[in-house]
């Protein structure tokens, strides 16, 4: 083999590596539900801006208890052998976060976001936390007529990068949104057409056998809308308009 030919194969193959890397990464099992999996939530500034600022500086540790509690309710419903599945911590502020995926990036773009993401997993400094999952809560000053719903949640490594609003309003919002991406950490998929945005029947609906069929009386947390008609949805506005449904209870191990 040439010199030249040696060249373009290293080349090649220096540009395949990343490939395999993520196509390779071990992927982390179900969750067996045997001990409580520890959740830490790391608050990032994702437009530096003093408003999102004085609102980091509010957050204390029971912030995010009523996701908690909301998780361990609808654990109590399929009969979890666990008393509480999660323990959501609070973490530290990001001065440097990953940015969310490309929208319409092009393969070797969203090859890079993905070994730049595990890269900084793998590097993050997680403090006395250790936690199993992390989340990373992007609060902007975004209001509800422009919130940005571009959030990301994965198995592997369990991360989730969460697009989240300072706005007291958009509160329970926050709520679903976190619960959403928490449960993508754990194996469950998105129960939603990602051209529509609508639930998928029957898997996305809380009460698929319901008559009559609409309006759903709540949204399925996978899917995050609530039907109100064949082709219509209203987005959830509090996890007290959620539930698990049974699809995303067997994808997480919760039943059987």
């Amino acid at each position: 083999m040439s010199p030249a030919k040696q060249l373009r194969v290293l080349i090649l193959l220096l540009l395949l590596l990343p490939l395999v890397i993520v196509a390779f990464w071990e992927r982390d099992p179900r969750p067996e539900w045997t001990d409580t999996l520890t959740v830490g939530v790391y608050p990032y500034n994702a437009d530096d801006s003093p408003e999102v600022r004085r609102h980091l500086e509010m957050i204390d540790s029971d912030h995010f208890d009523p996701v908690e509690a909301w998780l361990t309710e609808q654990a109590a419903r399929y009969r979890l052998p666990l008393d509480r599945p999660f323990e959501i911590r609070l973490g530290h502020r990001l001065a440097q976060a990953p940015p969310l995926p490309p929208r319409a990036g092009s393969y070797w773009q969203r090859l890079k976001w993905a070994v730049n993401l595990r890269w900084w997993h793998w590097r993050l400094a997680t403090g006395e936390l250790e936690p199993d999952i992390v989340l990373v809560a992007r609060y902007s000053t975004v209001d509800g007529q422009h919130l940005d719903l571009h959030s990301i949640g994965m198995s592997s490594p369990r991360l989730g990068l969460v697009s989240l609003s300072v706005s007291e309003r958009l509160g329970g919002l926050n709520h679903v949104m976190l619960a959403h991406e928490l449960l993508h950490t754990v194996n469950a998929p998105d129960l939603y057409d990602s051209a529509t945005g609508l639930p998928q029947f029957p898997n996305g609906y809380a009460a698929p056998n319901e008559t009559p069929l609409y309006p759903q009386p709540a949204a399925e947390i996978m899917a995050g809308r609530i039907p109100v008609g064949p082709e219509s949805a209203r987005q959830a506005r509090s996890l007290a308009q959620c539930l698990i449904g049974q699809r995303t209870a067997r994808d997480i191990g919760w039943l059987h």
